[in-house]
């Protein structure tokens, strides 16, 4: 299976325009520049360009626009089926249907009025406008294209199958109601709930990675559309690709619990400089990276500029991958593993107490254990991790490739497991325990042998045990409501805590998890105001001055409102007198 994805960014190629420049410089130079990065190894597997490729929408001005693009892609070695684009306002013959146009731009004021231009005959009328940029666009449809159009030609998307890698590209149209210039800012539509459904009409097989082209920044739209679209793409693409802007950036963007990556391309060609500007982008699936090369041409100086950006990426979960079937496939595959079940919980992203000990005893990912022994067994660990990004990437339905094209990953960490076990019987001691554990909760046939099952059997070990800093590590991890058992459990600590030395690693927790809203610090005044009177007074001034002194940054902005209000509460000022003496001096 594929473990990484390569494109060629470009956008704002304004063919036709600032007539002053040499149409010959430009190709030779982004060629050369293309050749160069071929030679080094560096091959894309299609090429996305963000609008504007013309300057004034006129035929010939796309005729050397696919001069160029033919050009670049011999040299890159693709096909036209490779190449997906939106337009931008430059693809936008405005000397057509103007009064149309203006009187568009007056009356569409929200999101209904949207919805009922697109169903009336005015439509196709306005669209003329784009009549050569869909011509264009058709040219690059071959008969292997996966091309498809909304019912109101405005947007489209485009599937590929790259050495079975599943993309989807949706080409949105943000420039059908613009004009060009800062008067399309905030007056620019797309039509969400047309989007939307379209959408929902062509679901991505799992494992597919989501893009969405656009020219426009979001904040260019109009303000009854811009909210809309922005939670759209985040809930839908892995990555969004626009540019207009003519600089390059790179920015993750979450909106409504949906996360992408948005990537602007700077200008192929710009009007008052001779600067031209591509990125060539990689996401590494094994890795959850992205790894973003924005090279810049400086006629001047004749010569090339690279900056480089790394983003952590965050795969797509897989719905289908069960717990359960993974552990089955193992046992298939591999009888003689000394710890399947464990290695099961590793490999689908459980983070339990199963694959991970929170009570002091080694985990099987400690860095200390790890450099304890050799480097192979690092490599192992990360390259495990790897299996197991590419196992969750592609789910259930590619399980069987994966483990065909990569056991060998696996195979790795069970040496190390194996090397570890007979050479320390503590972490045997724990492998055992663990590995018991987790076949029978993975041989009950339950349904729900999710990560929180396997959490809340780790919280349980930690309460069974009085492990308070390890109760409330799982506290965090697993989401017990105020009516799960396991919280009531959890409850019956009050007259121990006191008396537990780790009792500051309560708040400790909370605080190392940045505030993580699956345990709050309402959370940890439940347990506290359980206590006596003392008690409460005694272990939260114990774990607020504890917190200040391991993270004084933290504790400046964190928790001066909660030591005034702990202070007030208890009447204890000296509480809040010795916290802004550890502050100030830190």
């Amino acid at each position: 299976m594929r473990t990484d994805l390569k494109w060629f960014h470009i956008s704002d190629m304004h063919f036709g325009g600032f007539q002053f420049f040499n149409r010959k410089e430009l190709a030779d130079c982004i060629l050369d520049a293309a050749r160069e990065n071929l030679g080094k190894g560096w091959k894309p597997d299609f090429v996305a360009i963000s609008g504007d490729i013309a300057y004034s929408a006129d035929q010939g001005q796309y005729s050397d626009a696919i001069c160029f693009l033919d050009k670049l892609l011999q040299m890159l070695e693709l096909q036209r089926d490779r190449v997906s684009m939106c337009p931008g306002n430059h693809d936008i013959d405005r000397n057509i249907n103007r009064y149309l146009f203006q009187g568009c731009r007056t009356k569409i004021v929200s999101g209904p009025d949207i919805e009922e231009f697109l169903r009336s005959p005015e439509r196709a009328a306005l669209l003329e406008r784009m009549a050569r940029y869909r011509e264009f666009r058709e040219t690059y449809q071959t008969s292997d294209s996966q091309f498809t159009t909304d019912s109101r030609s405005i947007n489209a998307v485009s599937h590929m199958s790259i050495d079975g890698l599943d993309v989807q590209l949706w080409e949105m149209n943000s420039a059908w109601l613009g004009y060009g210039g800062e008067e399309d800012r905030d007056k620019l539509v797309i039509g969400s709930l047309s989007l939307s459904q379209f959408i929902k009409s062509q679901p991505p097989r799992e494992g597919c990675i989501s893009f969405g082209i656009i020219h426009h920044p979001f904040h260019w739209l109009t303000s009854f559309e811009s909210e809309h679209i922005e939670a759209i793409c985040c809930e839908n693409f892995d990555f969004v690709l626009h540019g207009h802007i003519h600089k390059p950036a790179t920015k993750a963007m979450i909106v409504n619990g949906g996360r992408t990556i948005l990537l602007t391309a700077g200008a192929l060609l710009q009007e008052y400089e001779r600067d031209y500007q591509f990125c060539l982008d990689t996401y590494s699936i094994a890795d959850s990276t992205l790894t973003v090369e924005s090279h810049l041409y400086v006629a001047e100086q004749r010569k090339w500029y690279v900056h480089t950006d790394v983003l952590e990426v965050e795969p797509p979960s897989s719905s289908s991958l069960v717990t359960t079937d993974v552990y089955r496939e193992l046992l298939q595959r591999h009888a003689d593993f000394i710890a399947p079940a464990h290695m099961c919980t590793v490999i689908c992203g459980i983070s339990s107490e199963i694959a991970f000990c929170w009570n002091g005893s080694p985990s099987f990912y400690s860095p200390v254990l790890l450099k304890q022994g050799e480097a192979s067994d690092v490599e192992s660990a990360v390259s495990l991790r790897q299996f197991q990004r590419l196992i969750r990437f592609y789910g259930k339905n590619a399980m069987n490739h994966v483990f065909a094209e990569h056991g060998s990953l696996i195979e790795e960490y069970d040496r190390f497991l194996k090397r570890e076990s007979d050479t320390a019987p503590a972490f045997r001691a724990i492998l055992t325990a663990r590995e018991e554990e987790a076949k029978t909760t993975l041989g009950t046939e339950v349904a729900d042998t999710s990560a929180t099952s396997f959490m809340q059997l780790g919280l349980r070990r930690a309460i069974a045990a009085e492990d308070m800093a390890a109760t409330l590590r799982y506290l965090a991890l697993c989401k017990a409501d105020t009516s799960s058992p396991i919280r009531a459990e959890i409850l019956k600590f009050d007259a121990r805590i006191v008396d537990l030395p780790e009792g500051v690693s309560l708040y400790e927790a909370w605080l190392e998890s940045d505030g993580s809203d699956d345990f709050s610090f309402e959370d940890y005044c439940a347990i506290i105001n359980s206590q006596s009177v003392k008690g409460k007074s005694q272990l939260a001034g114990q774990a607020i001055l504890r917190c200040a002194e391991l993270y004084p940054s933290k504790s400046a902005e964190r928790l001066n409102e909660i030591v005034r209000n702990l202070a007030s509460q208890y009447g204890d000022r000296t509480l809040y007198d010795q916290f802004k003496s550890i502050t100030d001096r830190s």
